[in-house]
């Protein structure tokens, strides 16, 4: 069972999403962002979560269809969020035009990369990045 996304995963986007996920009778094989048009931080951080959920809810992770907008997979893609998502999910959908290892090397600096948060070690990372 696909659960569809909204066109914007921004925070209106990511509750409805959310919603949907919740009034499901049973539990969803993957999340279709297929026609996503935007995510903003808010909507990353969301699909991260339910990343992280689904492997204790069904015993293994979920599915993600990923967005078919370039603009939204390059994003996806320059912030880091795509390689955390797919460290959580069975992601499907288009490849991006680059393999991994150009894409990180070509970052956009302007971005704060999407980081995980373990100690406060990694806070320091990110704000000297910043301040960089």
């Amino acid at each position: 069972m696909l659960v569809p996304a909204p066109t914007r995963l921004d925070e209106m986007g990511a509750e409805e999403l959310l919603d949907r996920i919740a009034r499901l009778a049973g539990v969803p094989d993957a999340i279709d962002c297929s026609d996503t048009r935007f995510v903003d931080p808010y909507g990353v951080l969301v699909l991260l979560a339910v990343g992280l959920s689904a492997p204790y809810r069904r015993g293994r992770a979920w599915g993600l269809v990923l967005p078919r907008d370039p603009a939204v997979l390059g994003w996806l893609d320059r912030c880091g969020a795509r390689r955390h998502l797919e460290k959580l999910f069975i992601v499907d959908g288009p490849v991006a035009a680059e393999d991994a290892s150009r894409r990180d090397s070509g970052r956009d600096p302007v971005l704060l990369e999407v980081a995980l948060v373990r100690e406060g070690a990694d806070v320091h990372r990110a704000v000297s990045r910043i301040k960089a």
